[in-house]
């Protein structure tokens, strides 16, 4: 199977590639439709963005990449959030006639496989395969728009890296001290529901001594190297962060 090759974007549509994950279980091999889609202020695709660190170049993992060569055929890609499923049966059938591979890092993959659905395909956006990597100007452009990209994105998909074994005490934690806090956008400040044991924690701190465990889960939570760096997650009017598919903490962009 040949090496991906990647269409030229239409730069009058403002098009951008998105991924259809297609589905499958955790261990199978990760195969993917790649479609471009216009992106202007009238039409807007329906698609996730992802988050995620690169992780290490070295051990990459072979995915499998499904084309339609004739971008003639990806003006049709409005607002849905299939956008394939808008195609007739003998372009969606084509698409798969063009089956090329694709490198990329085992973190990516690792996100990917806990991603994807078992029996539908999902829409996502990431930099490593939507945006070609070997051509220059194509990156410059596309690095210069990431932050309309993820503005437009239905929400961002915050990948830390896999489970780890505090991980879902450290999620359940912060989840019932959101629940407790109001925050106070003209003050910029915080404030505790009264009687809860946030308020308690603040005013007799040594209660706080007792969740010593919830604590440093937190902190190794906040240690991953997703956290060490400048993303454009903010600008999505929603965010979603995880370590596996069922343990998530949804964050309206306000909270930043």
């Amino acid at each position: 199977m040949r090496r991906v090759t990647y269409s030229p974007l239409n730069a009058s549509l403002g098009e951008i590639r998105l991924i259809k994950l297609l589905p499958g279980s955790f261990d199978d091999d990760i195969d993917i439709e790649l479609v471009h889609a216009p992106l202007l202020d009238v039409i807007e695709p329906q698609y996730e963005a992802l988050s995620y660190v690169w992780g290490c170049m070295e051990n990459p993992v072979s995915i499998t990449v499904h084309q339609v060569k004739n971008n003639r055929h990806f003006q049709t890609l409005s607002q849905s959030l299939h956008p394939l499923e808008r195609r007739p049966n003998k372009l969606r059938k084509a698409s798969r006639l063009v089956a090329e591979t694709l490198s990329i890092t085992k973190n990516l993959s690792v996100a990917l496989r806990y991603l994807r659905y078992e029996n539908s395909h999902r829409v996502v956006w990431c930099d490593a395969i939507c945006i070609n990597q070997k051509d220059d100007g194509e990156r410059s452009t596309e690095v210069s728009r990431i932050g309309i990209i993820y503005s437009r994105a239905q929400q961002v998909i915050v990948w830390l890296g896999p489970e780890g074994e505090d991980s879902n005490l450290a999620f359940d934690t912060i989840r019932w001290m959101g629940n407790d806090a109001k925050y106070d956008h003209n003050t910029a400040s915080f404030t505790f529901r009264g009687g809860s044991l946030m308020e308690n924690m603040t005013s007799l701190p040594m209660i706080a001594v007792n969740f010593k465990s919830e604590w440093n889960a937190i902190n190794s939570l906040f240690h991953r190297e997703w956290f060490t760096r400048l993303w454009y997650v903010i600008l999505s009017n929603s965010a979603i962060f995880t370590t596996r598919e069922l343990d998530s903490l949804p964050v309206s962009s306000p909270a930043f």
